[in-house]
């Protein structure tokens, strides 16, 4: 997956991890040096600090339980 370059690619991005929020955990605590960036006055700088939280935000979408095959040999609701 490619960086978000601009505001319009970073707020595309939290729309999408925004919808599996409630599978990970301190979602909002994660995602502030993003959401930092959206800010009207705010000039756009995708520092390291963006980058850890961009990667680590990605790592969790792929861990999620919700994006892994089901085990259909044990019971689920």
């Amino acid at each position: 997956m490619l960086l978000p370059n601009n505001v319009k690619g970073i707020r595309n991005f939290l729309k999408h991890a925004g919808f599996y929020r409630i599978f990970i955990k301190n979602f909002f605590k994660i995602v502030t040096p993003l959401c930092d960036l959206l800010c009207k006055d705010n000039p756009f700088h995708f520092d390291n600090k963006c980058l850890m939280t961009f990667d680590r935000l990605k790592k969790e979408l792929a861990s999620i339980l919700i994006v892994t095959s089901l085990d259909w040999s044990l019971p689920f609701e």
